[in-house]
């Protein structure tokens, strides 16, 4: 599956799901990654504590957030991939 088609997918998602997408890339994301540093490892991970034990901390984040961030990806993705063949 291409990065495209993973964008399609997860843009289809419920909300809910894109959620628990999300913690589980966060929580795996070592093991995907595994050039990721230790030290920004530690940091996800102590984020991801950190808001577990106090979800106030974390920012209102609507369901149109979501999708203006993955267009911007998107569209940032385009333009690289774009600038790269030129």
């Amino acid at each position: 599956m291409s990065v495209e088609q993973l964008e399609i997918t997860i843009e289809r998602l419920p909300v809910s799901e894109r959620k628990q997408f999300a913690r589980w890339f966060d929580a795996h994301r070592h093991e995907l990654i595994p050039e990721m540093e230790a030290a920004r490892q530690s940091e996800v991970l102590s984020r991801l504590a950190e808001t577990g034990l106090n979800p106030a901390v974390l920012e209102t984040f609507e369901e149109a957030d979501l999708e203006r961030m993955i267009r911007e990806a998107a569209h940032a993705r385009t333009q690289k991939t774009t600038a790269g063949r030129g």
